[in-house]
């Protein structure tokens, strides 16, 4: 990649980072259009419509990146979060074995692996991929938020362990805005128990 390619998507990063998704994408696919060669220019293409909750735009400048490098873990790893955050969960949890096979005990990884099969309604898998997550990375909040999730929205509901588990994530990160989002939810869930028992 070429000094001038590379002053680019240095400014389209600090776009993204600004919150200007839209302007950062359209830079880096004007780059990508003379540097078609290189997947990264599609995986931040990728990482970016994450960043900016569109993970259905997500798929395709992933899934080029692939075509053009199937050795990046990164690829797997983001594609497979795309695919669960639209709700294909098999093909989602195949991205993130990948992902963990060529770079494996990644607490992220593990993590999204865990959250993914609770979602696909595989409890007893998704929690002992977290509990490997919290192993490998006692301090990482969000694994802690996920456990806690796994026993709010799933079929099983047990709001006192979820209660437990948020306050471990809060414990580590109380500010954390996506924990914080949990901890509200899981607060609603309280008080409409107590409705119901009235």
């Amino acid at each position: 990649m070429d000094d001038a390619t590379q002053t680019t998507v240095k400014q389209a990063l600090a776009l993204a980072q600004s919150g200007k998704f839209e302007d950062s994408i359209d830079l880096l696919y004007s780059v990508s259009k003379r540097e078609c060669e290189y997947d990264i220019i599609f995986v931040l293409i990728g990482e970016i419509h994450l960043m900016n909750n569109d993970p259905k735009r997500a798929i395709r400048p992933l899934e080029i990146a692939l075509e053009l490098n199937q050795d990046n873990y990164r690829t797997h790893f983001l594609l497979g979060n795309a695919y669960g955050r639209i709700l294909r969960f098999e093909d989602a949890i195949e991205e993130l074995v990948i992902a963990d096979e060529m770079n494996p005990n990644d607490d992220e990884i593990i993590r999204h692996l865990g959250w993914i099969h609770c979602m696909a309604g595989h409890l007893e898998d998704g929690r002992r991929f977290l509990k490997k997550a919290m192993r490998i990375n006692p301090k990482n909040s969000l694994i802690y938020n996920d456990m806690a999730a796994s026993f709010m929205f799933t079929i099983h509901r047990d709001l006192k362990k979820a209660e437990t588990w948020l306050r471990k994530a809060l414990s580590i990160e109380p500010k954390h805005p996506f924990i914080n989002q949990t901890y509200q939810a899981f607060v609603a869930m309280k008080e409409n128990l107590k409705e119901i028992s009235r």
